[in-house]
């Protein structure tokens, strides 16, 4: 039996330290531990909790601009090229330029004998394709070493508008005392020709600039132009003009589309292709290839009670039934519908069709598309008063609706009475309902009142520029009119701590005539941009070295991730990528350092941010920048090494820069890798590989 302790208990453990026992010396001053909450075990579901300092400390954007700039100054960063067709190649013809391994490697392009192995990557696409409203873009880029990336390389995309468009005229800015409340910031005016683009550019940064003024000059030349993040599009009552629905994963999107089999016989034989033989055991073939409609953004107009739309009412969300079927001829063509060999090195939902020959096409056929769409009310509701929101409501509001239906992986085909059915595999997608405005009439936009910037010519206070003048002209005006040689140097300031409620200090959107348009965006893949983290299953790490953080390998949601309806999309992209972008961080003005020495790069300088850390936190913070450069040489010699290891980082910021929603990013991580791979073997035989050639 155990001899009982006396009330007190052990009397040793009253007694103090002694001065000379190991936690208490008095020689040194021990290590200051962090104040906020750090748990040592970080496991799925654990969280991070940082005080108020050290997340001011840490989130401040004078950091990721001292980052950026340093990055310009040291060039510690690479113009993203692609690999110059060979003269001869399929797709070749499609080039501007080819390269002949028989002569020498000359990469200027202003000196004779002109023959580059690599050339800029410069990719022409249009977003909206085979719309009325479709805009042409042009993807260009940098890319950055590091060593927390699966590639060994962060990624950085800007994308550039190439079609004038004009989707909606400013008159008057509103200062709104419950909107300065919310964080918004409203304006009214008129919708313009282009107002349908305008609908589907909630999320997207629009700027009254950069475009030409009356005599063919950029407005920021001798003015300055403002962008924002656009939040709602409201109509004349000031209630909602587009509403976003979400499928689940539980009732998915389908699509079916049916052919004659008469048809994909006749094509396959005219075209000398092997996917038909007389045993139908041989249409399995068609099994994981591309189905195709052009006009995936499918539009139509809506009048209250049409068959299509079933409407359902909830407390918390209204619901919408999708099922439109398309019944296409040949004497009257809806579109066609193609079958795609998967071949290039991007996903399916940025396939240049016209430079893909496909393996079979049609204007005949029959197709269904089926789905069941959820609507957060809670989105909407404070724009209708004391009206409660109902999805009969909203249906008697809408005139228009629009559903994506992205390139799709075919799951099945089969055969009956003499047609062919394929069937997709199922996806979660996205609904737009909206209430289309007519040109001329009266709107309002609301944006995200933190995400304000304007440009203007870099002058100092007296309107002097700062830097000299480049090319044989007299000054900046001169120069930014002339050749793209030298216009391409001038020097812009952004500003992007812009307040729209400091008048008379501030005016924004003072260019009512040029109208509104989407931005040049500066997408990037990186954690910092994206608030996002993309798996790393082949890290540099060995077998006998400590995982610094597992989650990197195949990240999950975490404990302070998205809430359910937020992550519909993304989620199902869990093991290959997860966010915790927040709605104001998706509508602000995002930036890292990446994009920071882009801008730099592009003669745009950004402002310095006037959110300096605490004096501890900048001298930690220089003396880690410092050891950051002297490891850049090394990064770029690992990024070199494992540049092709995935399509992954690249496809991710491309979608960044295009301003994806969280479905169609999901749908462009899932299939990134499986792309990549697939042109690995066929790069050789492949026009459409030739076409967009091997990054890197």
């Amino acid at each position: 039996m155990a001899r009982k302790q006396n009330g007190f208990g052990n009397p040793k453990s009253l007694a103090f330290k002694g001065v000379k026992s190991p936690g208490n010396r008095i020689d040194r001053v021990p290590k200051v531990k962090a104040a906020g909450s750090y748990p040592s075990d970080r496991r799925f579901g654990s969280t991070v909790s940082r005080t108020v300092i050290e997340r001011y400390d840490a989130e401040s954007d004078w950091i990721r601009w001292r980052k950026g700039y340093e990055y310009y100054v040291k060039a510690a960063f690479e113009d993203l090229e692609q690999a110059t067709p060979v003269c001869g190649s399929p797709g070749a013809e499609l080039a501007d330029v080819c390269y002949n391994p028989g002569l020498p490697i000359q990469s200027d392009p202003n000196k004779p004998g002109y023959n580059p192995e690599f050339i800029l990557y410069e990719q022409d696409a249009t977003l909206y394709t085979d719309t009325n409203f479709s805009v042409d873009i042009k993807l260009s880029g940098w890319h950055f070493s590091t060593f927390n990336s699966d590639t060994g390389n962060h990624y950085c995309i800007k994308r550039t508008l190439q079609t004038p468009v004009n989707m909606f005229n400013v008159t008057d800015p509103l200062y709104i005392s419950e909107a300065k409340e919310n964080n918004e910031f409203w304006v009214k005016g008129t919708a313009d020709t282009d107002a349908a683009l305008l609908l589907r550019s909630l999320g997207e940064r629009l700027t009254d600039g950069e475009v030409d003024n009356d005599i063919g000059e950029p407005v920021e030349l001798r003015g300055q132009s403002t962008e924002a993040t656009l939040t709602y599009v409201l109509n004349a009552k000031q209630e909602p003009a587009a509403y976003t629905g979400k499928s689940t994963y539980e009732n998915p999107t389908t699509v079916t589309v049916t052919v004659d089999l008469d048809d994909l016989k006749a094509y396959t034989e005219a075209n000398g292709f092997n996917f038909y033989e007389a045993n139908n055991e041989n249409l399995n073939k068609y099994i994981g290839k591309i189905g195709y409609f052009p006009q995936f953004y499918n539009v139509q107009s809506y009048a209250t009670g049409q068959d299509y739309l079933t409407f359902k009412d909830g407390s918390y969300f209204f619901e919408v039934d999708l099922s439109e079927n398309v019944v296409s001829t040949n004497a009257s063509p809806k579109q066609a519908f193609y079958i795609l060999e998967r071949e290039t090195i991007l996903p399916p939902s940025l396939y240049d069709v016209t430079a893909a020959d496909p393996i079979f096409k049609t204007q005949q056929y029959e197709s269904t598309v089926e789905g069941k769409y959820s609507f957060q009310k809670s989105d909407y509701q404070r724009f209708f008063g004391d009206t409660y929101l109902t999805a009969e409501l909203v249906e008697t509001q809408i005139n228009n609706t629009s559903f994506p239906v992205l390139p799709f992986v075919i799951e099945s085909v089969g055969v009956h009475l003499g047609k062919v059915t394929f069937t997709a595999v199922p996806f979660v997608s996205t609904l737009q309902l909206f209430d289309l405005p007519s040109q001329g009439e009266t709107g309002y936009l609301v944006f995200a009142a933190y995400s304000f910037t304007q440009t203007q010519l870099d002058t100092d206070d007296y309107g002097d520029y700062y830097h000299r003048i480049e090319g044989p002209y007299n000054n900046v005006y001169e120069q930014a009119l002339g050749t793209p040689e030298f216009s391409k140097l001038v020097w812009y300031r952004k500003t992007n701590d812009v307040d729209p409620y400091n008048i008379p200090f501030v005016k924004v959107f003072t260019n009512p005539t040029t109208g509104l348009r989407p931005a040049t965006i500066y997408g990037c893949s990186c954690p910092s941009y994206s608030s996002a983290q993309l798996r790393m299953p082949q890290t540099t790490q060995g077998a006998d070295q400590r995982k610094i953080n597992r989650q990197r390998n195949y990240p999950l949601p975490t404990a302070l991730g998205r809430k359910d309806y937020e992550s519909i999309g993304l989620d199902a992209a869990a093991g290959k990528v997860q966010s915790w972008q927040t709605k104001q961080q998706r509508a602000s003005f995002n930036l890292c350092k990446h994009t920071v020495c882009a801008m730099f790069s592009d003669h745009l300088k950004l402002q310095e941010p006037n959110t300096y850390q605490t004096i501890e936190a900048r001298e930690q913070f220089g003396a880690k920048l410092a050891a950051d450069i002297e490891e850049v040489g090394a990064e770029f010699q690992e990024a070199y090494r494992r540049g092709g290891i995935s399509m992954l980082e690249i496809v991710f910021a491309i979608g960044q820069s295009i301003n994806y929603d969280d479905v169609e990013l999901a749908y462009l991580v899932l299939n990134a890798d499986d792309q990549f791979s697939t042109n690995i073997e066929l790069s050789e035989t492949s026009a459409v590989a030739q076409r967009y050639n091997q990054l890197l």
